[in-house]
């Protein structure tokens, strides 16, 4: 499990909002966000880098908590978990037709929020939340976004750089985030064309105009190169020393 989470809470109560902060963030985590409704939290979503969801149920405006959960679970194919006060019959029903990983009821404890964080991301299963991959063909890939699939030529893409959960592709255009792992998204790319240079960096290799001992230059961009990546690189650009 990760060490640290990037949590988002959508919760209209301020005292509730700030009383799982304070606990999140004393268990190690960050919270990147605190929303009260859904147009915030899927604004949250669109330009931040989120790990987990805490949803209450009633939440502020027309959509609530079970209609953006759906969401979630559909555009962003993120995990999260349910807190409210109510516990009913009927709302705990609703609820889990939504597939929350848990579902905190109010007042919480600190320890019981640990305990459900780390029962959720133990039954946490990508391939359950449809998490985004690359289909691959000839000289592009297409890649699944929250808005359907962008195509990326490879000859477009410069680098790749990881972060934990998540990857940026730099292209000729833009950037993209991707819930993804380097390793994975390496796997769906022309080998002989991009190459591992760190541990966080995947790069291609007919971008490269300069190699430094200890880093790659790629147009305007200086990637960094990793001692046991060092070999790899001289095979592949038929480096004599």
């Amino acid at each position: 499990m990760k060490t640290q989470l990037r949590a988002l809470i959508v919760e209209d109560e301020f005292i509730t909002a700030n009383l799982l902060k304070n606990y999140l963030q004393e268990l190690g985590h960050n919270v990147v966000a605190l929303a009260k409704n859904a147009i915030e939290t899927i604004d949250y979503l669109d330009n931040e880098e989120i790990d987990f969801v805490f949803l209450d149920i009633q939440i502020q405006g027309s959509r609530d908590g079970i209609w953006l959960a759906k969401k979630i679970q559909k555009d962003y194919h993120l995990p999260f978990i349910f807190v409210s006060a109510n516990s009913e019959e009927l709302t705990v029903k609703k609820a889990a037709k939504a597939k929350p990983l848990g579902f905190i009821v109010k007042p919480f404890k600190k320890d019981e929020i640990f305990a459900t964080i780390a029962v959720a991301l133990e039954n946490f299963d990508t391939k359950k939340f449809n998490v985004p991959k690359a289909t691959q063909a000839d000289d592009y890939t297409f890649i699944k976004t929250t808005n359907g699939y962008k195509k990326l030529r490879y000859n477009d893409i410069i680098y790749i750089k990881s972060e934990q959960k998540y990857i940026t592709v730099y292209y000729t255009s833009g950037k993209m985030l991707l819930r993804s792992g380097l390793q994975d998204f390496s796997d769906t790319l022309p080998h002989n064309m991009f190459i591992r240079v760190h541990r966080s960096f995947l790069i291609n290799s007919d971008k490269v105009d300069h190699i430094n001992p200890n880093s790659i230059v790629l147009g305007n961009i200086t990637v960094p190169i990793s001692a046991s990546y060092k070999e790899e690189i001289t095979t592949n650009f038929s480096i004599n020393n």
